[in-house]
């Protein structure tokens, strides 16, 4: 198959629109990501969504449309929630899925199977276009290779599908980066499944109480459904393994510089790189998440660009605001989560010494089933507010290390007072 590349012009949206009529397969560009797109109402058209990405066929897709009104006008769902009609005056055209129960209309390959649908009314103009000119809702989920990170310009969507779909329509490059936010409607609290653009403030501003899905922090059970696309499979991910370091910036500088060698980066904020001793990518401001997550997928796909990176580590980051869409895509992206853990213990009462100055003593015991490692492992790095560490001892079941503290005197009895970072 020979995949046409179409540029931005009224000639061409007809051209996708006649694609996607004839049951073909377009990537068309998103405010959020590149969308694989085929005829929502169009079983067969959508099995072949399946077939291009390698996507598992339990990972139900979204329907999108040009207007609200399509909702009713294609029968997608059996009743709109008032919920709905508030998040959609709200945060439609934009990043934003509402799942409700679905319509009679929607086939099985769309919900895999499920009796709900995911609805998106999206921000970028050239979709509306091409959903109106088609005449048809569209299914559409990320336009790359399954588990593999998710295309935000035209090049990206090219270099996975190249061969395997009708057409690519380019739109420029995706002002948001990351999937759409995904609340369902469809249980009685409404809930956030995935996060992206739209944040849980947001939608609690606008509802009032919204759940955070425990599958946004972590991974699914094993067995349980999913019932929002990005929740159930390993995704985003490159071909380097991503390491997650859950610790301040000090730590991730010190950590990363002690673990460099030959195929080993890091995926920093703007003003580390000079402070790291290995090749860096820069997402972009520390604290600026909305610019991280609109630049997370390029950085990622640039890993393997480079084609001797084996080893990335990245900070996990806040949770705040869109600072989630980025941890939920980073967590789905690592092969290894939380490598860094902190444990730390409270003092005695300090000594007073000569000249008003206090002192402490004490042996932290750290037992090796807390802390998940084999007998015998060592710590990575040791951290602490003292004034001098004495030696770790590794015992048979655990581990002690022995602190003495200078504190001022106004610090004599201080609530948290260091950490010891371990290795899994």
């Amino acid at each position: 198959m020979e995949t046409q590349i179409l540029g931005n012009t009224p000639e061409n949206i007809k051209k996708a629109a006649e694609i996607l009529s004839g049951g073909g397969l377009v990537a068309i560009p998103t405010e959020t990501v590149y969308g694989l797109a085929a005829d929502a109402l169009n079983g067969e058209a959508v099995k072949k969504i399946f077939e291009a990405k390698g996507r598992p066929a339990d990972n139900p897709l979204i329907v999108h449309v040009a207007e609200f009104e399509d909702i009713e006008r294609f029968n997608l769902v059996r009743e709109i929630p008032g919920a709905a009609v508030k998040l959609a005056k709200s945060f439609w055209p934009g990043p934003l899925t509402i799942i409700m129960k679905k319509g009679s209309a929607v086939p099985d390959e769309v919900s895999a199977g499920l009796d709900t649908v995911a609805v998106r009314l999206p921000g970028h103009p050239a979709a509306r276009d091409i959903i109106r000119a088609a005449n048809t809702p569209l299914a559409a989920p990320s336009a790359n290779l399954s588990g593999s990170p998710s295309p935000t310009t035209a090049r990206h969507v090219i270099n996975d599908m190249d061969g395997k779909i009708d057409a690519v329509f380019d739109g420029g490059s995706c002002a948001v980066g990351v999937e759409s936010t995904v609340v369902t409607l469809a249980e009685g609290t409404p809930r956030l499944l995935r996060p992206g653009g739209i944040t849980l403030e947001q939608l609690r501003s606008v509802l009032g109480t919204v759940e955070l899905d425990s599958a946004v922090l972590s991974q699914l059970k094993e067995g349980q459904r999913a019932s929002s696309p990005g929740m159930k499979y390993k995704h985003y991910a490159p071909k380097a393994n991503v390491v997650l370091l859950k610790c301040g910036d000090e730590e991730f500088i010190d950590y990363v510089n002690a673990n460099k060698g030959v195929g080993v980066a890091a995926l920093c904020c703007d003003g580390d790189e000079e402070k790291l001793d290995v090749k860096c990518i820069s997402l972009g401001s520390r604290g600026d998440y909305a610019a991280q997550a609109q630049r997370l997928f390029d950085s990622l796909r640039r890993i393997d660009g480079y084609g001797d990176i084996v080893t990335v580590y990245s900070r996990l980051p806040s949770t705040d605001g869109v600072g989630l869409a980025v941890y939920n895509r980073l967590i789905r992206a690592a092969s290894d989560i939380s490598r860094i853990r902190r444990y730390s213990s409270l003092p005695p009462e300090a000594v007073e010494k000569e000249g008003g100055v206090y002192e402490w003593t004490i042996a932290m015991i750290i037992p090796f089933d807390l802390i998940g490692i084999a007998p015998g492992s060592v710590p990575v790095s040791l951290k602490a507010n003292f004034y001098k560490c004495g030696d770790l001892t590794a015992h048979p079941h655990f581990l002690s290390w022995n602190l003495v503290g200078c504190p001022s005197p106004d610090f004599h009895r201080p609530e948290y007072f260091g950490e010891l970072l371990i290795e899994r």
